[in-house]
Formats: structure tokens, sequence, C-alpha cells
């Protein structure tokens, strides 16, 4: 998963100020209740009234605001619960991006403060770090994501290239995008997919003296080479003249998942309910959309992001910074095994009910939305992050504040609320329908074997 400067997502902000601190009160009690309502009340499944349309030779399944189905509602048992501080209070851990599981159970945690990954068992006990910040063999620069290759390799996206190392930590090889022609680039996410490599990236070329940005998401094989181009933006700016920074134009693809099958799915355009995804050739196969409803982000929230974009450009003379009023609409793809897709979306983490955690929209096969799930636990939305990973869930506990500290960034909209109520920690949770036995209960108190959800989603972004 990309590191993401934002409450679940990388580049979201504004330059206009946003509602009341007080406004958003109203709708809260209405998704209270809205929530309450279909949790509480048995639903009929209606027909899907979306429609699918050709444009360009290209499938566009067009959903309406309302999924066919009702909701399905999990509860987010804990597991174990690792603190961010030993006794001795040495800091275990600081601002979590990534994760990923290996056949055994281990979880690969990558830590962009601390710039390492964190291997954790199956019961929660820290076993050791690989990697550290540097410029040696299996050192690592500025880290994106974590993932475990077919043959139990573990492969972390850096700046430049992805590095290799076996899982007891150990370096055995590198691998670099060929980017010839273009004098700067740099990794934002990347995860293997059938033809090679699934990458995020942004890149740069000059001719005289103009400079062209390039965002791109896109399939590079083994060996280096371009294989195909999924989606890609660019941006011009000539010497002496201000550096534009434009939140929607410069936003990099952040939004990448792979399923078992081979299939990609991104989501390109941060103010777009959109979803592309491709056959494992890499060919655009279908879109998916859905009417939505944008979250403006208050005052407080577009000055933390102000800030966090300052402070990262510091040494950019002549900086136009433009951030957005509202918040990405998608902030996370998880590919299911069971071939649907979940979408976490900003309203499925902003200014939730007590006691619900987050709200996906999942799609089936055929790009419809079907239904919502609720994972149902009481969590800090405003600062806790959730990431999924198959029937699990791993919450990072103060994950936000953490990050903005990380950056040097005093909190804005966080400002009133008690942090030290939670501590940073992270905590696993399996998901649990109503009267379904959990992990303990049905594998004798064990944590590994089993679960409650079919599915094995990767962590993404």
């Amino acid at each position: 998963m990309t590191n993401f400067p934002s409450r679940r997502d990388p580049y979201t902000c504004s330059l206009s100020p946003g509602p009341s601190p007080l406004a958003p009160q109203a709708p809260i009690l209405c998704l209270y209740f809205a929530i309450t309502a279909l949790l509480l009340v048995p639903c009929a499944v209606a027909e899907w009234t979306g429609k699918q349309v050709m444009k360009d030779s290209v499938l566009h399944v067009m959903n309406p605001a309302e999924p066919l189905g009702p909701p399905e509602v999990y509860e987010l048992r804990e597991l174990w619960r690792l603190e961010s501080e030993d006794q001795d209070g040495q800091l275990m851990f600081g601002t979590i991006d990534d994760l990923a599981e290996d056949g055994t159970g281990n979880l690969y945690v990558l830590d962009a403060q601390l710039v390492t990954v964190h291997v954790i068992s199956p019961n929660g006990e820290y076993l050791r770090s690989i990697g550290q910040k540097g410029q040696g063999p299996g050192d690592l620069f500025d880290p994106a994501g974590v993932f475990i290759t077919k043959d139990g390799t573990l492969g972390v996206a850096d700046i430049k290239s992805m590095l290799f190392f076996t899982l007891q930590g150990l370096p055995v090889g590198e691998w670099s995008p060929d980017m010839t022609g273009y004098g700067w680039y740099t990794l934002v996410d990347a995860t293997p997919c059938p033809l090679g490599y699934l990458l995020s990236l942004r890149r740069r070329s000059r001719v005289g003296l103009t400079r062209t940005w390039e965002c791109l998401a896109g399939i590079y094989d083994k060996s280096g080479r371009s294989a195909v181009d999924l989606f890609k933006r660019s941006w011009s700016l000539t010497r002496g003249e201000p550096y534009i920074w434009d939140e929607e134009e410069t936003e990099t693809v952040g939004t990448l998942a792979v399923a078992r099958d081979g299939s990609t799915f991104i989501s390109p355009r941060r103010s777009e309910y959109s979803i592309h995804a491709f056959d494992p050739a890499g060919r655009l196969r279908m879109v998916i959309e859905r009417e939505y409803e944008a979250v403006r982000r208050t005052k407080e929230e577009i000055a933390d992001m102000q800030a966090y974009w300052r402070n990262h450009y510091r040494r950019v003379k002549n900086l136009d910074l433009r951030i957005m009023d509202f918040e990405r609409n998608i902030t996370r793809l998880y590919a299911r095994d069971d071939g649907s897709l979940w979408v976490e979306t900003s309203r499925g983490w902003d200014k939730l009910p007590p006691g619900i955690a987050d709200i996906l929209d999942v799609f089936d096969a055929e790009g419809r939305f079907i239904r919502q799930v609720v994972l149902k636990k009481d969590i800090d939305t405003a600062n806790d992050f959730v990431f999924l990973l198959g029937n699990r869930a791993l919450i990072s506990v103060s994950g936000w504040s953490a990050d903005l500290a990380s950056a040097g960034v005093v909190s804005q909209s966080l400002q009133g609320i008690d942090l030290g109520t939670q501590p940073p920690a992270l905590i696993m949770c399996e998901l649990l329908r109503a009267g379904e036995p959990s992990l303990g209960e049905s594998c004798g108190g064990g944590s590994q074997a089993g679960g409650s959800l079919a599915g094995g989603a990767q962590a993404s972004k």
C-alpha cells in the first residue's frame, strides 16, 4: 500500500473552507439511524437497477447509489494486541503502511516511519525486523509496499526498485523497471501479477526548459520492460514557472489490487467512483461505476493536508499548492477469492456512528453493487486504520496521528480528541458473523487455520 498522507489515503485535501465543525452532526445522526435500520430490519433482495453500456468497446457497469441486497455484518473479535512500545519504552513500530502474510501465518508489516518490515507470528509475537534505512545491500530508503511471492520470497517496493529477501531477512535480489528516457522516477506501489509486476509510479522527462511528469499504472515484465500501460496522465512545467502541485492532477494511482486469477483493478482518479478492471493480459474489460456523494473535508482536515504537503515540499521554491475540497472517493481495493471486489470508500470510515469500524461496498464478478459489508468494533475512526487480510482485519490504533507526527505536522483535525486513551498499538481481529465460532473456539485456542469469511484480500492500499 502506498504511503498516503491522509486518513486512509495519500492525496486528499482542499483550499476551500469546509463546513462548520457542528454541521456534520445531523448527517451523523441520519447515518446512525440508517445503519441501525439496515442491521435490524430484514430486507428483501430487489432487482438490480443499474445499467450496462458499451463505450469504446468496453463494458461500463453503472450502479445506483444503493446496493442490490442488505448488508452483511461482521464483528471484529480481537485475537491479539501488540503495543507500540516495549516495557523499556523502546519504540517497536511507528506508522504502518502495508502488510502481507506467508504460508505459515506470519505477518510482514511495513513500517514507513522506522523504514523496516516487522515480522509478527500468528499469535501476535514480535519475531524480527527485516531491512533498515540505508544505502547498502538490503537497505531500504522509502518503502511503499510489501508482498510475498509464490516461491515464498518477501518483496519490498522501495523508491527506485523492488528488493527481495528470504523470510528470515537475507537479501536475495533486486528488480528495477526500465526508465530509459526519464531522468527521475519513484515507485509508489507494486504487486506481482501474471505478466510480472503491477506498478504505480511517477516519472519525469525533460525537453529543453520543459519538464513533463507522468503518473502511471502499468505492468512491467520480469526483465524490467514495460508490458502494458493501464492508465497514465501527465502535466508539464517550464523552468521559472511556479511548481504547481494540483492534488487532482498530480496524484499517483495508489489503489491497486490483483485477483487470484490474475485480473487487476485500479481506481485511477480520486474525484470519481470508477474502477477499471483488466484481464490477466492487461486488457481493459470493464469499468465499474457507482452513484456516490463525495465527502467534504472540514477546514481543520484541509489545514492538516496543507501542512503535510508544505512540509513534504519544503525545499521547493515558488510552490503553488492546490488541495481538493473532498476526500478521495475510493481509498482501498480488495480482490476476494470468491471473485467479488470489496471497496473501501471515504464514506466507509468518515464520521461513522459508535461501534462501526468500517463499511465496504461489495461488487460481484459482473461489476454489480450487490451489498455492503459492515465491520463492527468500537474504534476511533478519525484516527485508527483498518487493513483487511482475508478473514481478518489488522487495526492500527492511532495510525493517522502517527502519520502526521512522523511528518512533523501538529494536527488541527484531531484537536479536542482524547488520543491518550488508546496508545498506539496493532490489533489483529477475526471477522465473525453472528453465531459463528471464533478461531480460538474452532481451533482449540489457536489463531491460524480456519476462518469465518471466504476470500484472501490483499491489503492495498
